[in-house]
């Protein structure tokens, strides 16, 4: 005899009752049993629950297919390419409900916590040298009642030693940086405890913040990315001749010669005795530009050993990162009039980071399954 889940009664029988499924096959009519807790009055869908229905009465795999469709077209487009291919009138906000749904399921797995982190840390390899690269970053998304707002990005890639694939894993927050943070140090001492003869490498543009968070890691090799300093030295470079773009390419040039050999002193004494034409403001102006790249320069000297990492066949760019960013955030968040709400934002960043870690069809059951198994236990 069936019992009720949260006052242990035996459940009265209420016949079977008319139900349309959702499926990718289109709907599926089914004569549903039904029980009630003559206590609490709560109904069993026994049948719901097996089938593991949502509560937007679809079956998994479309649920899957809506929340996929949802994370990589606009709502409308994705409602209309369901129509067109799986024959499924769902409107716009079903899309948006069905991904603000698997989002939720999918955030239990994102943050690099428990199941979701032993799942991953077991493809690294336990006896043989890894080097794991960890990337932070920070993109743009426009806000209903915001405006402009920075949300965060954190990239960990690595070349698996037996297979020689890439592999990533990508983690984001909408607006805080700390729960990106915290997610990268996870993963980062399971891996250290998983792997003897591992690697830490960090690369990131100057952004103070991310080298702040850097510092813990002490015995981690640092890197300042290679083409942000290249950006620097463009900028300093058309600051000093904005009139001559060949001169700006040959100037360059000599300053980032140098510093690809990793002798950043050499560098700087460069730029120190550099003497600015023009009238009174250009040169100030022109001083100005110096003294910013020398500041950025001198900060991080020691992230700036490219010769070094080039022996070590090191990468010398957050390429990963910064393709990863125009992934998980521009790609989809940054059409034509788009304005996010919190909520909205943050469960596309969610799943998008899921789908970009190439996790999809591994996390998201899993975490259906989780999330059904918390409600038969409460």
């Amino acid at each position: 005899m069936p019992y009720s889940w949260t006052c242990d009664e035996p459940l009265d029988g209420k016949g079977r009752k008319p139900i349309n499924y959702s499926t990718t096959l289109g709907p599926v009519a089914v004569a549903r049993a039904t029980a009630r807790c003559p206590r609490c009055h709560q109904g069993v869908p026994y049948l719901d629950e097996y089938l593991e229905i949502t509560p937007q009465g679809m079956t998994p795999a479309l649920a899957s297919a809506v929340a996929l469709m949802g994370t990589c077209e606009a709502d409308e487009q994705a409602a209309a390419l369901l129509q067109k291919n799986l024959h499924q009138e769902i409107d716009d906000n079903g899309v948006q409900r069905t991904v603000a749904y698997v989002a939720k399921l999918a955030s239990r797995w994102v943050i690099l916590d428990g199941d979701a982190l032993d799942s991953v840390l077991a493809e690294l390899p336990e006896t043989e040298p890894l080097t794991l690269y960890v990337g932070l970053d920070g993109g743009r998304i426009r806000f209903r009642d915001e405006g402009w707002k920075e949300p965060c990005e954190g990239v960990i890639w690595w070349r698996d030693p037996r297979s020689g694939h890439r592999k990533r894993v990508v983690v984001g927050d909408v607006r805080n940086k700390a729960n990106v943070q915290d997610a990268l140090d996870r993963f980062i001492r399971g891996a250290q405890a998983r792997c003897p003869q591992l690697t830490l490498v960090l690369i990131a543009d100057g952004a103070e913040w991310i080298w702040t968070w850097a510092k813990q890691y002490e015995d981690a090799i640092k890197i300042l990315d290679y083409y942000h300093l290249k950006e620097h030295l463009y900028e300093a470079g058309e600051a000093l001749y904005p009139d001559d773009p060949a001169q700006v390419r040959t100037w360059v040039k000599t300053i980032r010669q140098p510093l690809w050999e990793g002798e950043v002193e050499a560098a700087l004494a460069r730029l120190a005795r550099m003497q600015p034409r023009g009238s009174d403001a250009e040169k100030r102006q022109k001083q100005e530009a110096l003294d910013a790249l020398t500041r950025y320069l001198r900060n991080p000297q020691g992230l700036i050993a490219y010769a070094q990492h080039r022996e070590r066949d090191r990468d010398l760019g957050s390429g990963t990162v910064e393709s990863t960013c125009k992934q998980l955030f521009n790609m989809r968040m940054k059409g034509p009039g788009m304005f996010w709400s919190v909520p909205g934002a943050q469960a596309i960043i969610i799943l998008r980071s899921v789908l970009l870690s190439d996790r999809w069809e591994q996390i998201w059951q899993p975490a259906f399954q989780e999330e059904q198994s918390l409600a038969v236990a409460a």
